[in-house]
């Protein structure tokens, strides 16, 4: 069996832990409600990431690195999605005037839609061409880069408005982790 993907998988797994461990000591950290439900949130994702990892990883340990499609992991993973933009949504935002809200608005629409047509020609247009054997596996297979657009998203706002009570080093990278995950869900759903 190849030892480099059971080797990146345990990666993955501490590298979920911690960031488990980070939200979760940011949770605690804030005093304004509206940061300690936000951070709260991504704890949640970030937890339920970590549990997908994990029992992705002893899935393939305990079947000779055979790589699962369709399990319940499937499931966890997705459930991530929401809570992580349900909390990167929640941070709480500076006071801003109309103009920016609306230069704001705009911004957001313009990068999710090249993100979106990006998505569409690259990933989603050829998978759904592609024949499944069960409608699930197509599903499936369209939900990861669809969900990773959502994470562009919640990326893209958390870059372009001035946050209150989270530091900018705070939200490049969690910015940055939302943008690597759409990464792999485009990996994953070309692959």
């Amino acid at each position: 069996a190849d030892v480099r993907g059971p080797i990146g998988d345990a990666v993955l797994v501490l590298l979920g832990a911690v960031a488990v461990a980070l939200c979760g000591r940011q949770v605690l950290r804030q005093r304004h409600p509206a940061a300690r439900r936000a951070w709260t949130l991504l704890t949640v994702g970030y937890g339920l990431y970590l549990v997908a990892d994990t029992a992705w990883l002893v899935h393939t340990l305990g079947h000779d690195g055979e790589v699962p499609f369709l399990t319940w992991i499937d499931g966890v993973y997705l459930a991530y999605y929401p809570f992580v933009l349900a909390g990167l949504l929640a941070l709480p935002a500076a006071p801003r005037r109309r103009s920016e809200r609306v230069k704001f608005a705009l911004d957001l629409t313009t990068v999710v839609l090249a993100g979106g047509l990006v998505l569409w020609f690259a990933v989603v247009r050829p998978l759904a061409l592609e024949s499944y054997s069960r409608p699930l596996e197509a599903a499936i297979s369209l939900a990861y880069p669809s969900m990773g657009l959502l994470l562009l998203t919640g990326a893209t706002a958390v870059l372009l408005r001035p946050q209150r009570a989270v530091g900018r080093v705070t939200l490049a990278l969690l910015a940055a982790a939302a943008l690597v995950d759409l990464a792999a869900d485009l990996g994953y759903g070309v692959a």
